[in-house]
């Protein structure tokens, strides 16, 4: 038997539209990577480790 969840309907969207956008980041990343310059690179993977913790501490926070 499975308990009831309440959602957040906004909260949904927006979790799924900030999915979405890193979906399409990664498959940037995939595709430019290679012909990047080192310094454009290194910005790629700071911005994407941004996003990422960005995501991380509001999943953490909206299952309080």
């Amino acid at each position: 038997m499975t308990k009831n969840k309440i959602v957040d309907l906004n909260e949904y969207r927006s979790q799924k539209v900030l999915d979405e956008q890193m979906k399409e980041l990664d498959r940037i990343g995939l595709e430019q990577y290679d012909i990047m310059s080192p310094t454009e690179q290194k910005g790629y993977r700071n911005f994407k480790r941004l996003l990422e913790a960005v995501d991380k501490k509001h999943r953490e926070k909206t299952k309080k």
